[in-house]
């Protein structure tokens, strides 16, 4: 895109998004907030031991987004699709071998040790059902897929309820979201990706840009040796589809499968999109009693969510 459609990427301010409806990819901005934080502080917790840096992480992110005048919708990861499977094992075998490397005899460098701390990172169910429960009591609709996150995010965007997609996935651009946000660590400018941009550039079609995709390797298949970048925009630009493709060149494995994935509708529970004054009584025991922070924490917090204060709750 960077090199083929590069009016496609524009860098905007926060100031643009105000009082416009974004889903977000809640799993990818947790796991972004808590990769980040890993090796700078020790893990958040209670007294007792229990995990908090989640919470920590979902109010400060939703906490910021709210003083900029966005209106949210979080989406929240399901059951993923069989066809990601071998992705998700892989990545497990990652997450598990730092995991052992950081509990075992071997002496790392600062450096080894923070890099294994970031790949071990991992949300429990549990976690994400507390920061739902956050989420609620800040007025804010959640919608729970049963598969992942990203269609449903996508979806929202296609029926027009909102405006664009916040995450660092680029796979919204394949499921067809024509605004993607991302970059949400800096606090000046983001970046904004336009699908339909993207497509005029590259005198595409959506079902061409998908076949693109997947021929670049995607979280449901993987890269095609000897097709890089440049090899596989020339194949799709001469054979218009992987289905055209001689016998000659490789194919990606299940590719009609995953087309279908990409493209295919998807449903979602339209009656719960809908935003509420935040309970900040509610809010601020639940902080306090279960996650112990303390009264001027949540008085900070309490003081960006003043009645009135924003008129997204409207």
């Amino acid at each position: 895109i960077k090199e083929n459609a590069p009016k496609a990427i524009k860098s905007i301010k926060y100031k643009s998004l105000e009082n416009k409806v974004l889903a977000v990819d809640t799993s990818i901005i947790l796991y972004q907030y808590l990769v980040a934080i890993k090796g700078s502080v020790d893990e958040l917790q209670t007294k007792d031991g229990r995990v908090t840096s989640h919470i920590h992480g979902i109010l400060t992110r939703t906490l910021n987004f709210l003083k900029k005048k966005m209106k949210l919708i979080y989406v929240f990861d399901g059951k993923p699709p069989a066809i990601k499977s071998a992705t998700l094992d892989n990545r497990r075998l990652i997450k598990d071998a730092s995991t052992l490397k950081l509990n075992g005899d071997i002496i790392l460098t600062e450096e080894e040790k923070i890099k294994h701390m970031k790949r071990s990172v991992h949300l429990t169910k549990e976690q994400m059902e507390e920061c739902k429960e956050i989420l609620i009591l800040l007025g804010i609709p959640v919608i729970q897929a049963e598969g992942e996150a990203d269609p449903i995010c996508v979806a929202l965007v296609k029926e027009k309820i909102a405006y664009g997609v916040i995450s660092e996935d680029m796979d919204m651009l394949t499921f067809g979201s024509n605004k993607l946000i991302r970059g949400i660590s800096n606090e000046k400018k983001l970046l904004e990706y336009d699908l339909n941009e993207i497509l005029k550039e590259l005198d595409f079609t959506y079902e061409q840009f998908v076949d693109l995709c997947m021929l670049l390797g995607c979280d449901f298949c993987t890269t095609i040796p000897g097709i890089g970048m440049k090899r596989a925009y020339k194949l799709l630009k001469e054979y218009k589809s992987i289905d055209n493709l001689e016998d000659k060149y490789e194919k990606p494995n299940k590719y009609k499968q995953i087309r279908k994935y990409f493209t295919d509708k998807y449903d979602f529970q339209k009656d719960n999109i809908i935003w509420k004054e935040p309970n900040v009584d509610a809010l601020e025991h639940l902080l306090i009693n279960k996650y112990e922070y303390s009264q001027d924490s949540v008085n900070k917090f309490k003081a960006i969510l003043q009645p009135g204060k924003h008129k997204i709750f409207i």
